[in-house]
């Protein structure tokens, strides 16, 4: 099957170019809000995606405990949920099965917000239309911060991440008592298996915990959206895949940190290099239950509808330049016949 000719990879072609257009945030750091609120001109247009991606046998295990989350949230308790991250699709995949699978909840989608790695905004056009789709606090991750020995650090940049860093926690304290839940992946990058850290959470996941009532683990197995190993998120591979997600049942976070406790130093550091490797081991325990629940699921999947699916902008534009191309070529052509058996006449 040559995806270049699939439905799919032409429905995205208008569907990316017109998120673009929609596009309503800066991408710029020193005008950059700290708090987005979602365009919904494009969370349609994400979903139309999403559905093209998802086999439909995709699922939510433990969607009672997101109703429960939900709920703790409307009642004035700040709750926040710390799910795995693979992909930029994790988030936008999660929002459409429950959307069309458990619609009742769709209500509480509304009151997630994300933390966002700036790199979102920054890094293109493209990246931002899909990003800008969803509730965003904006912020630098520990692991996006320039060192003193890297290229391009200078004490005026370094400065300006941290004021921005400053103004996202303070929104987010502000917000995470008004109804809403803060998402945050904990480990502040996507998971590459070929750099097994990626999987690590950070150590700052222990003081954002520390400022929440309530806690809740999402694991997630399958793939929407595979990243590239140049590290330009535009040029992901979309591709189709069976999705699993699992939400464990909220719990307080002082209990949660009280079972971190029993393993951690009294020393600061050490107490919160703790916190994030329970994280992450934790996780990663639930990860393993949500690949049990998918692989019989896998096996349904048809193998002649495994294909990935380009999803970059500008590769698209470049097959639908070649289309073209050809067609005036073939106008030429028969132009020049036409003008051949006029000529002989």
């Amino acid at each position: 099957m040559d995806v270049t000719k699939s439905k799919e990879y032409q429905l995205f072609t208008h569907i990316i170019k017109e998120m673009i257009s929609n596009s309503i945030y800066s991408q710029d750091l020193d005008t950059m809000l700290a708090y987005q609120p979602a365009n919904k001109k494009n969370c349609t247009l994400v979903d139309t995606i999403i559905a093209a991606l998802l086999y439909k046998n995709s699922t939510i295990h433990g969607i009672e405990h997101f109703e429960t989350l939900g709920k703790l949230a409307s009642q004035g308790k700040s709750c926040l949920l710390l799910p795995e991250h693979y992909s930029n699709f994790d988030v936008p995949a999660l929002f459409y099965l429950i959307r069309s699978q458990y619609s009742q909840y769709a209500p509480i989608l509304d009151q997630i917000i994300c933390l966002a790695a700036a790199k979102l905004s920054t890094e293109s056009k493209t990246v931002l239309a899909f990003a800008e789709s969803f509730n965003r606090i904006m912020i630098y991750p520990a692991r996006s911060k320039l060192s003193e020995n890297d290229e391009g650090y200078s004490d005026d940049i370094a400065h300006k991440i941290d004021s921005f860093n400053h103004r996202a926690i303070e929104k987010m304290m502000a917000l995470k008592n008004e109804g809403n839940i803060i998402l945050m992946f904990p480990s502040g990058t996507r998971y590459r298996p070929q750099n097994p850290d990626s999987r690590n959470a950070l150590e700052q996941v222990a003081s954002f915990i520390k400022r929440f009532d309530y806690v809740c683990f999402l694991s997630l197995d399958g793939n929407l959206l595979k990243v590239n190993p140049n590290n330009k998120m535009e040029q992901d591979i979309a591709c189709r895949d069976t999705m699993v997600y699992y939400f464990e049942e909220p719990i307080p976070s002082r209990d949660y940190l009280s079972m971190t406790k029993e393993n951690a130093s009294s020393n600061q550091t050490d107490y919160k290099r703790g916190v994030a490797q329970h994280v992450t081991s934790h996780l990663l325990a639930l990860h393993q239950y949500a690949t049990k629940i998918r692989t019989p699921l896998i096996a349904e999947t048809p193998p002649q509808e495994t294909n990935a699916v380009p999803l970059t902008l500008t590769k698209t534009l470049f097959f639908l330049g070649i289309f073209l191309l050809l067609g005036v070529f073939l106008g030429v052509l028969l132009g020049f016949f036409f003008y051949e058996k006029m000529t002989i006449k």
